[in-house]
């Protein structure tokens, strides 16, 4: 590319929207708007901001929704064809004043891609040399994020965590295990007798008799249908008590349930109980995800699947949950971060509290779950610092360990991978948002 290419290139995008788009993606962090209001239209909705109405939108002009999960990154990415494009479409898009929160429901107009053409450089003029420029790059692998572990959490950190938004119509619930159905309060107590908790589908048909008794004479679809969802049996019956890609198996939800043919599922599994390593008080569930299956139809009120991606074997009782397309973070220009000049009292900041299989100590490359989530605007890309407080507190630094990159996060809980470890890391240990 050479200085003049370059140069058409700056006036395209402006800028402010320059600066946005290289610096890296943990570079800057901005809190969402405030004062959401109701908009009607296109459909009813909140914003913080002032969308344009249908008649004040360009008339030949493609438009879009946004949808829960868009970002302008995906949205240049799947509609212009490039993802570095995205301040081409928050420059036609100009209500939003911070391209990092934009809002369900609201309009975009999505600009025609802008053509750039090679232009000749002008005598004596060298062209500038890009190549070396640093481009984002994946910080996990797909396995990373696709066999990971995540956190049914139990009770509330704050009281204002504990204030539950009401609605005149309750929405219809996604598939997705909780504690109550898996048998457990919400301080870590397993209530014996819940339907569903303990049934061993595995075994033999003499376990659903004996669930039958123990549910008070209930019928066998009552039985088999209790709890949460699941993988009740596979084609082989009894036959095979572990399941691999390929296999058909069976549900305890149909289509009355929201399952219809085509649909993909994460299958999970109950791992631990975690108690939080600093104050010992029950934390949550630790929950294993163990593969991916898609339904191939219904039965009314069953299903029939075929297991697509399998993590680790998967047996009878297995749980199912909605499936999402989980994005691997990319991050631009990583530096691990400095030794000596440890983190004191930072703005963000959490606690490792679990690692797979209840490990005491991981190092890179391991996954853990932290105390943090989205509820403290943590992000999938976020990059972490893995510290251990010194002793003295803040007299003395703190011991730097390593840094993680955020995979997922839950409402309370975010799924992070070790990139870079300098000493073993273990439950206990702090993170810093970078």
């Amino acid at each position: 590319m050479n200085k003049a290419r370059l140069a058409l290139v700056l006036a395209t995008w402006m800028a402010p929207a320059l600066t946005l788009a290289q610096e890296p993606v943990t570079a800057k962090r901005t809190r969402p708007p405030k004062q959401l209001k109701r908009v009607d239209l296109p459909e009813p909705h909140y914003t913080p901001y002032a969308p344009p109405a249908a008649s004040e939108l360009p008339a030949d002009a493609e438009i879009k929704i946004i949808q829960k999960g868009d970002t302008l990154w995906d949205l240049a990415k799947t509609n212009l064809g490039d993802p570095y494009y995205w301040p081409q479409i928050w420059e036609a898009n100009r209500y939003i004043t911070d391209p990092r929160w934009i809002y369900p429901g609201d309009p975009l107009v999505i600009p025609r891609p802008m053509a750039i053409t090679e232009i000749a450089p002008a005598g004596g003029e060298t062209p500038i040399d890009l190549s070396n420029l640093a481009q984002p790059e994946p910080m996990a692998k797909a396995v990373d994020v696709y066999c990971s572990t995540y956190i049914l959490v139990g009770r509330q950190k704050t009281k204002s965590h504990a204030k539950a938004k009401t609605s005149a119509v309750a929405p219809a619930q996604p598939i997705k295990p909780t504690l109550e159905e898996l048998g457990y309060a919400a301080d870590g107590d397993f209530r014996n007798g819940v339907p569903g908790a303990w049934v061993p589908w595995a075994s033999s048909a003499a376990d659903v008799e004996s669930a039958e008794a123990m549910a008070g004479g209930a019928s066998k679809e009552d039985v088999l249908r209790a709890g949460p969802a699941r993988i009740v049996q596979s084609e082989y019956d009894l036959d095979r008590l572990t399941f691999a890609t390929g296999d058909v198996v069976y549900l305890n939800r149909g289509e009355e349930d929201g399952v219809s043919a085509g649909k993909e599922y994460f299958v999970v599994r109950e791992a631990d109980l975690v108690y939080h390593p600093r104050t010992l008080a029950f934390y949550g569930l630790a929950m294993q995800h163990v593969g991916r299956l898609k339904v191939l139809c219904t039965q009314g009120r069953t299903a029939t699947a075929v297991l697509e991606d399998v993590c680790t074997p998967i047996t009878a009782g297995d749980l199912i949950q909605e499936f999402e397309s989980i994005p691997i973070p990319l991050v631009s220009e990583y530096h691990p971060s400095a030794t000596h000049c440890g983190p004191v009292k930072p703005a963000v900041a959490g606690t490792i509290v679990y690692a797979r299989e209840a490990r005491v100590s991981v190092a890179e490359e391991d996954i853990v779950n932290i105390d943090l989530g989205a509820d403290d605007h943590l992000q999938p890309g976020d990059l972490l610092t893995v510290y251990r407080p010194n002793s003295a507190g803040n007299l003395l630094p703190d011991r730097i360990l390593g840094d993680a990159v955020v995979l997922t996060v839950e409402p309370r809980s975010a799924t992070v991978k070790i990139v870079y470890s300098r000493d073993a890391i273990r439950p206990g240990d702090q993170v810093a948002l970078r």
